[in-house]
């Protein structure tokens, strides 16, 4: 496990790794950003530094869990803050197929988008979008926005959780999910403290194990059944 660690370390290194493979990080950023129509359409060209930079990126994947703990609340709050959506636009790239044809749907007009939205009202057969400046009709809302991983400001997605949040037996985690002992995965209970043997994975340890996947959470999965088996 590492100690308190510095974000601006981790910062210092990522940089220097892009320095060395001879990547312009700010330039990436220019080019690919966060999806403008002219960012997207950069994602189709060929034979870009951005494959380089995912390849770094994904080197971190086995350590940003113990990475994510071993940062200081504050430094947590301003990777989340600061850095954590531009990470994840880098980290999970849209597969080129799809990107063709939302951009095809996108230029013919057959799909359109727009920003600012503040309040959705459900009519008969369409939807009224109320945008910052102007109201408009649609026939579809496609929610890209991803799954609330904030427990304390969303609808709690099952009874059961709600009830165990509710009755003190799992309790939140300020950057998503619920709370564990990291790396054993055992929830921390505000009531009972430890609760040895109630183990937590998936999307509700996203704010510990942050950028989870299937491969990650099988591999934390068999290393904590084998610790369990061995005590």
């Amino acid at each position: 496990m590492l100690d308190l660690f510095l974000f601006s370390k981790i910062l210092e290194w990522f940089h220097l790794e892009c320095q060395d493979k001879g990547i312009d990080f700010q330039d990436l950023t220019y080019r690919f950003g966060k999806g403008s129509k002219e960012q997207l359409n950069h994602l189709l060209e060929e034979n870009t530094d951005l494959g380089v930079l995912q390849g770094i990126i994904h080197k971190l994947d086995f350590y940003l869990a113990d990475l994510m703990a071993a940062l200081t609340q504050e430094d947590r709050e301003l990777f989340y803050t600061d850095y954590e959506p531009l990470f994840r636009h880098f980290r999970t790239p849209m597969p080129k197929e799809s990107l063709e044809r939302l951009m095809d749907a996108w230029n013919t007009g057959e799909i359109q988008v727009w920003e600012n939205m503040e309040a959705v009202e459900m009519l008969e057969e369409r939807f009224k979008v109320k945008l910052e400046d102007e109201e408009v009709e649609v026939d579809y809302l496609i929610n890209a926005t991803g799954q609330n991983q904030i427990l304390t400001n969303s609808e709690l997605p099952t009874d059961l959780l709600g009830q165990l949040i509710n009755e003190r037996i799992l309790q939140p985690e300020t950057f998503g999910g619920v709370q564990v002992l990291w790396p054993g995965a055992e929830a921390i209970s505000q009531r009972y403290g430890v609760l040895h043997n109630f183990y937590v994975h998936g999307q509700l340890v996203i704010g510990l194990q942050y950028g989870n996947n299937a491969h990650l959470l099988m591999k934390q999965a068999r290393k904590v059944v084998r610790n369990d088996l061995t005590k």
